[in-house]
């Protein structure tokens, strides 16, 4: 849509943010690409984290195959960086 609209990977209004090891393999590859990426570090006390962190994940979709998607992926990699050393 970006390309489309002709507005650059790198415009300074557009990025694209998610919480740290959700999706870190879409995030990397965004960046890789040349978008403006950034990840949320959660922190504080487990009681205000985690009813926050709960509200994030109803949110999402489907958390549970997504971070199976990205196991699948990063054992992938491994195995293709083994493979080749």
């Amino acid at each position: 849509i970006m390309e489309r609209l002709e507005i650059a990977k790198d415009h300074s209004h557009i990025h694209f943010a998610q919480i740290l090891g959700m999706s870190d393999n879409i995030t990397f590859g965004l960046g890789l690409a040349r978008y403006n990426v950034a990840k949320l570090v959660l922190f504080g006390d487990l009681e205000n984290i985690i009813p926050w962190f709960l509200r994030r994940l109803d949110e999402n979709n489907d958390p549970l195959s997504a971070m199976q998607e990205e196991r699948k992926l990063i054992w992938d990699e491994m195995v293709r960086r083994v493979k080749h050393v």
